[in-house]
């Protein structure tokens, strides 16, 4: 199972949609989920995996694929992202892009353990 970095509010009001939302459309990295399912392939067992989008998920541009990926998953008031390799190095790429949305939030980024990251 995957390690999860959530970004959102420690107290007090939680993000809306609709403030996510804001926040998505201004940055060129990225935008809204495009896709009402996604599927993936299990390389092992072959077995299809579908999950259907939810409001407020979100693509993050992948410069070396040329692609949109969907990364960011919308529930309850926050945002959540399995955690890159490179997550623990303060120069990591989706690191630096989440302390940009959790500024425009007033939020603060946090791992499935409750650890703070800056």
């Amino acid at each position: 199972m995957a390690y999860c970095i959530h970004l959102e509010r420690a107290k007090g009001a939680a993000v809306t949609l609709q403030e996510w939302k804001g926040v998505v459309a201004k940055h060129p990295l990225l935008r809204l989920s495009q896709e009402a399912e996604r599927s993936v392939v299990n390389p092992e067992s072959g077995e299809r995996i579908s999950r259907t989008s939810t409001d407020g998920d979100a693509e993050i541009w992948v410069e070396e694929a040329q692609a949109w990926v969907r990364a960011l998953r919308w529930s309850d008031g926050r945002a959540s992202v399995n955690a890159s390799r490179d997550f623990d190095e303060p120069s990591s790429f989706l690191r630096k892009l989440l302390r940009q949305l959790a500024e425009d939030l007033s939020a603060g980024i946090y791992g499935d353990e409750g650890e703070e990251y800056q």
